[in-house]
């Protein structure tokens, strides 16, 4: 029996709703969040299941399906708050579902374990949206950094420093390929020419490292992808190796003669 086993949160059902309700909304409209270990796991299903209903409501619409549409709308209101500062949610998951979750089959969200809270010592973690854009431009022109995407900032530090070392660790290498894992060629191309630039120059910036020359940073960024595409290569080769490998076992084209 499966029955009794979600977390309850020291709450009771209306008030477990609610909570699950309000983090929800406060997930999507900011990027991400910080609370208990606990609160985060079950943020984290609840959250992908309105991503679910997002598509299957865009969905709805592109087959011209009115009951489905207003079904799935009907779910979306019941599990966040659609007033206020997120009177115009309902339009941001549509973007994100038609654009930047369209051709991902699950997992949206992610979960970072923090360190313990203070006072309580109560386990934190940071459960974020994946695949946000890293920046966002204004309608002035400028550009803002947008909140959440901690594991690629985390990731960009770490190849500053093995930079400065002179060596990429292969463990870095991997994480870089799983985040380019899903990306189109055209998106993995503005990753190396802009957005890591960028990103490695805010960091210099807020840790008081000294500035480097841009067509320096160029160079190194080239041989990172280079190293990336090598280390890839390895892995394919792993992998065909695996494949070819017969274990011990020997294979024939026909069925043994019996006597």
């Amino acid at each position: 029996m499966t029955q009794g086993l979600a977390r309850k949160l020291s709450r009771t059902k209306p008030h477990r709703e609610a909570l699950l309700k309000n983090l929800s909304t406060q997930l999507f409209q900011h990027g991400s969040i910080v609370t208990t270990e606990a609160k985060s796991k079950e943020l984290s299903s609840f959250a992908e299941r309105i991503l679910t209903f997002a598509k299957k409501r865009n969905l709805a619409l592109e087959k011209k399906n009115d009951l489905g549409y207003k079904y799935y709308t009907a779910q979306l209101q019941k599990r966040l708050f659609l007033s206020g500062d997120n009177a115009h949610l309902l339009k941001k998951l549509d973007c994100l579902a038609n654009t930047v979750y369209m051709d991902r089959p699950g997992g949206y969200t992610r979960i970072i374990r923090l360190e313990p809270r203070l006072g309580d010592r109560s386990p934190q973690s940071l459960c974020e949206l994946v695949d946000l854009p890293i920046f966002n431009k204004l309608k002035n022109g400028k550009e803002e950094v947008v909140r959440g995407n901690m594991k690629l900032w985390i990731l960009v530090k770490t190849i500053i420093q093995q930079e400065e070392e002179g060596n990429i660790k292969e463990l870095t290498l991997n994480n870089l390929n799983k985040y380019l894992k899903n990306k189109s060629p055209d998106q993995i191309d503005y990753f190396f020419n802009v957005d890591i630039l960028k990103m490695k120059q805010l960091l210099r910036s807020d840790n008081k490292l000294d500035p480097v020359d841009e067509q320096i940073d160029k160079t190194k960024i080239q041989e990172l992808r280079n190293n990336l595409l090598n280390y890839q290569t390895q892995l394919k080769t792993v992998a065909n190796n695996k494949n070819n490998a017969t274990r011990g076992y020997v294979y024939v084209e026909s069925r043994p003669k019996t006597i």
